[in-house]
């Protein structure tokens, strides 16, 4: 398995933000290696929880940025935000139930997931705020 890596053009140019996004390639890096060498449930779990915690601190952050730039698809991105929360909590719960689970699955799905919504929909927020910087250098 390879584990995910913090590369610049996941850099959106909000140094708050960036600076969060390349504390979660580093979290779920750290997940995928301690997978990777077969810990117990219970540290997964504990592991998991903490991401999941630093997950909804950032996103309160990024929603709070895009409040302050006028970012006009917000609704949208704070569904998804909600949507990976709830996914991700699911798993939390199912792993503290003891039901099994996949840690190459688990480690994909969110290296995915944080990959391509940065690629995606985090790099519209920069496209706002470019915008948003245009218009007032014209003023």
């Amino acid at each position: 398995m390879r584990l995910v890596q913090w590369n610049d053009s996941y850099k959106i140019g909000h140094e708050l933000i960036d600076g969060q996004h390349r504390k979660l390639v580093g979290m779920i890096a750290s997940l995928q290696q301690s997978l990777g060498e077969g810990i117990e449930d219970e540290v997964a779990s504990q592991t998991l929880k903490g991401l999941v915690d630093y997950t909804q601190y950032h996103f309160r952050d990024e929603e709070r940025v895009m409040r302050e730039i006028g970012h006009p698809e917000i609704e949208q991105h704070k569904y998804q935000h909600r949507q990976l929360l709830d996914q991700v909590v699911e798993i939390l719960t199912d792993l503290r139930n003891g039901k099994d689970f996949d840690a190459h699955d688990l480690t994909e799905f969110l290296q995915h997931w944080l990959v391509d919504h940065i690629i995606a929909e985090d790099c519209k927020i920069s496209r706002t705020m470019k915008a948003a910087t245009k218009a007032g250098a014209r003023r």
